[in-house]
């Protein structure tokens, strides 16, 4: 077993801490994947730096080793003696993987198997190999050579003072008495230019093996009389001095708070949050049931002034319980970045692995959603960017035979509409053939052939949600055993959220993700069978109307209803939950439907009464009830009535069973 110095309650804020360090020496060792960046370099050497403190800390010695190696690493691609290459990168991934089994012995005591020894080693191959990386007597290139943090600090004061930057690159001839004493006798005089911001190599390394020199200078003289000024240096090949592009731009990376930021925050345990969460949702009740006292006694004690003192407390503490409700709510929340952030690593894996390339376009990272729908969306996520990946990008020859670049693009994008929260996975590959499906479904004697024509593509594309059916020829490390997509949509409505897709062949696939924004408090419509309340999660609810207004026909023994010029299937919630307390009521005479939507497919439900809106607290069925059909949840009412939430997807799959068909679409 492995100890470490480090008291309980501070391992959460030790490993936040590290997490989010390794998230950043990720996403910027993937961004230098697509060009140098100063900026880039000097975030992920402090990030492990800092990492190396916090392992010494500690004690976790081989973390504390290995992070000094990439520390080294970056140390000298910051002085511009390394260069980033695919194999570099594969090697410094290969690294933080280890990093993250090495983080894990801190929550399970136990030593790793992995071998730190041999990733260390690899990394120091790539120390030892510098000299030949950055050979000074080979031809210089733009990317070799990157100012430091101090460096680019210098170049961005000396733009804004409105002085130019010149990138300045000679190269002594070789065949010269002596070539390395023309270059410092240039690197003397280039200070009488201007500022000499960087210099490679510095002047101390100018030997007689160098024979090029590179350097930035911030100056006032335009750059025909400074290489004018230079061409009187004899025994020099070359002489380029070009306008130095200086980048301005600010990174995408995950930014680490700084000491200021720091001090206004605190961390807090998912399980006192937790409970706070509960314990307001128990003044929300309270609320409702304080609201609906108040308003039985001013019907009876109308003239009373303490009716009046009551009104007015009631309306004060409902704004502050509701004003309390949003902040707890707010507290729960976080980006969805730290999700989004694990996907550019997963798309650049899959994407060598399948021999395709692939850009990955992330939109919308800063929004904001319950931590439990953060984690429950994990899993569904990464089924959609691995479809999108290997049945939606084509291969590079493929794209470039269709017209298209021989890059595919996957983008991810997050978004607040309406109350809600919408995820979108894009690709722009061969999209989805919906009699491709149809076959694939015939052959799995889950589709009669008789049937397809009942159904337009819309809803044939829909039928990939289908347990077991997979168009794919051939079995890979993917996908292509029936599962995968059938897991999405069954997990998305765990959460309460749906799932559709829509395709157009040969230009893209977009599958979008609605969830709520909580699931402890949830907006719901109330409708009564019987004496007794159900809730309908309203985010599913499309329409209201009296049963009376329609005529019913049935198709194939089932009751529908003509709705928007489409057949809708009505389901009778009195026959669905066909309690002797709700068959011992009568009907109510005046019975009305609510269209409900599940993905692209809708059903009315039949219910006795519309009774109104109503925010509840879900509470989970007890484990001596067990799970319930058609039911997910229930809460109670400000009345102190309970409620049982309805199951919205059982719903419509009893609709798509009863129709033999799938389902009716839109």
């Amino acid at each position: 077993m492995l100890t470490f110095d480090l008291a309980p309650d501070e391992r959460e804020i030790f490993l936040a801490d590290v997490d989010e360090h390794l998230r950043a020496m990720e996403a910027g060792i993937l961004r230098l994947e697509r060009g140098a960046d100063p900026a880039i370099i000097a975030l992920i050497f402090r990030s492990a730096h800092t990492l190396k403190a916090l392992a010494g800390t500690i004690g976790h010695q081989r973390m504390t080793e290995l992070t000094h190696a990439i520390e080294t690493l970056f140390d000298a691609l910051r002085d511009g003696q390394v260069t980033l290459t695919p194999a570099t990168t594969d090697d410094l991934l290969a690294a933080l993987d280890t990093l993250t089994r090495l983080r894990d012995e801190v929550v399970t005591s136990i030593r790793s198997s992995v071998d730190v020894a041999g990733v260390r080693d690899r990394i120091a191959a790539l120390l030892k190999a510098r000299d030949s990386l950055a050979d000074p007597a080979a031809p210089t290139s733009r990317t070799d050579h990157m100012l430091t943090p101090e460096q680019f600090g210098l170049a961005r004061q000396a733009h804004a003072a409105g002085e130019t930057l010149l990138e300045v690159r000679l190269v002594a001839d070789p065949q010269s008495f002596a070539p390395a004493a023309r270059l410092y006798q240039a690197a003397l005089a280039l200070p009488e230019f201007g500022l000499l911001i960087a210099m490679q190599p510095p002047l101390e390394r100018i030997t007689e093996r160098v024979t090029t020199l590179w350097a930035v200078i911030a100056t006032a003289e335009p750059a025909e009389i400074f290489v004018q000024r230079l061409n009187d240096i004899p025994d020099l090949a070359e002489l380029h001095a070009q306008p130095y592009a200086l980048d301005l731009g600010s990174s995408s990376l995950p930014q680490i708070a700084s000491n200021h930021e720091s001090d206004k925050m605190v961390r807090i345990s998912v399980d006192r949050l937790d409970t706070l969460m509960n314990l307001v949702g128990e003044l929300v009740t309270d609320r409702t049931q304080l609201v609906q006292l108040a308003a039985s006694l001013r019907m009876q004690l109308s003239s009373a002034e303490s009716i009046s003192m009551l009104n007015e407390l009631t309306n004060h503490l409902g704004r502050v319980v509701g004003q309390l409700q949003e902040e707890v709510m707010h507290a729960r929340m976080l980006p969805i970045a730290g999700l989004f952030d694990k996907f550019p690593r997963m798309v650049r894996d899959i994407a060598r692995a399948a021999g395709k390339q692939v850009e990955l376009q992330i939109a919308g990272a800063s929004t904001e959603l319950d931590r439990s729908l953060i984690e429950g969306l994990h899993d569904p996520l990464i089924h959609l960017v691995r479809n999108a990946i290997d049945h939606g990008i084509e291969p590079p020859h493929e794209r470039i035979a269709a017209g298209k670049p021989s890059a595919g693009s996957v983008q991810l994008a997050a978004a607040h509409e309406q109350g809600h929260i919408v995820i979108t996975v894009v690709d722009d590959g061969r999209g989805i053939d919906p009699r491709r499906i149809a076959r694939a479904a015939i052959a799995r004697d889950m589709l009669l052939e008789a049937d397809v024509d009942q159904l337009d593509d819309s809803a044939l594309i829909d039928m990939i949600f289908w347990p077991r059916l997979s168009t794919a020829t051939h079995v890979t490390e993917l996908s292509g055993r029936g599962v995968g997509m059938d897991a999405v949509r069954a997990q998305v409505e765990r959460l309460n959220g749906t799932v559709a897709v829509a395709s157009q062949i040969g230009v893209r696939t977009t599958f979008r993700i609605t969830m709520p924004l909580t699931l402890t408090i949830v907006p719901t419509l109330l409708v009564a069978l019987g004496e007794s309340t159900f809730a309908l999660p309203l985010a599913s609810i499309i329409d209201l109307w009296a049963l009376r207004d329609r005529p019913i026909s049935t198709i194939k023994g089932s009751p529908t209803i003509q709705w928007q010029n489409t057949i809708l299937p009505l389901i009778d919630l009195r026959q669905i939950f066909a309690h002797p307390r709700i068959s011992a009521t009568p009907r109510s005479p005046k019975p009305a439907i609510v269209t409900v939507g599940w993905g692209k497919l809708r059903a009315g439900l039949v219910v006795d009464q519309i009774i109104g809106q109503q925010e509840v607290v879900v509470k989970m069925l007890s484990p001596l009830i067990g799970s319930v059909p058609g039911i997910s949840g229930s809460a109670t009412l400000g009345d102190g009535r309970i409620a049982l939430i309805v199951d919205i997807p059982t719903m419509m799959k009893r609709a798509m069973h009863d129709r033999k068909l799938g389902g009716i679409c839109e």
